[in-house]
């Protein structure tokens, strides 16, 4: 790939990081302002944030943390297996 390959893909993704973002807080001030509306949808509002705190934790842990981690520390019982 050329550099401005490369430049064009990063700009592309950083558009569309930007657009889930904004996506997002539009939602989230939406939902606020229909819980400011109907209080008992303040409930649904705090289990759906838990929700979400989970996965993203959930994400970050298994997601980018443990491949990093294995990479850098191969299985001893791999190279038993294979002799």
């Amino acid at each position: 790939m050329s550099d401005d390959e490369d430049r064009s893909k990063s700009e592309a993704d950083q558009r569309t990081l930007i657009a889930l973002l904004l996506l997002v807080f539009v939602s989230l001030l939406l939902l606020g302002l229909t819980a400011l509306v109907m209080p008992a949808l303040l409930g649904v509002v705090l289990v759906v944030g838990g929700m979400l705190i989970f996965g993203s934790a959930h994400y970050i842990l298994w997601g980018w943390w443990l491949p990093k981690y294995l990479s850098r520390h191969p299985d001893p019982d791999d190279d038993k297996k294979n002799n």
